[in-house]
């Protein structure tokens, strides 16, 4: 988390107000125009507070960069991701890596740019309201 000391740039818990620069600095979307990587982007129930990720994979595709988006309900930083969840990450990072260094077609599961997982590995529906936040 940013807001801890010796994280990214030193920052501290004031720092947000105090340097506002240094949070421009971390964060990816006032250089988004300068990404053309193609990007996974994956994102847990933890981080669902400030919807950076949904906002950064939104740039991304409407500048025509190559992005996919994985939102994992009830998977926590704290480890709390169920053998589900663990499963269908590992078979969709690997997916990825093989795309993108070997070329090999994405599978189905990369049918859709977004797709939410639930915690028993399903596909899941946000809400108007979870989506947005």
């Amino acid at each position: 988390h940013a807001l801890k000391p010796n994280r990214q740039g030193n920052a501290g818990p004031l720092d947000m107000w105090l340097k506002p620069e240094v949070y421009r600095d971390l964060s990816p979307m006032p250089h988004v125009t300068s990404i053309h990587t193609p990007a996974l982007i994956v994102e847990t129930g933890a981080e669902r507070k400030d919807l950076q990720a949904r906002m950064l994979f939104n740039a991304l595709r409407a500048l025509g960069v190559d992005a996919y988006w994985v939102f994992y309900v009830d998977a926590f930083h704290n480890g709390r991701w169920s053998d589900a969840d663990k499963r269908d990450y590992m078979t969709r990072l690997l997916a990825w890596w093989d795309h993108s260094l070997k070329g090999t077609p994405l599978p189905a599961s990369f049918s859709d740019r977004t797709t939410t997982v639930a915690a028993n590995g399903e596909k899941a529906e946000l809400t108007k309201n979870e989506e947005t936040g």
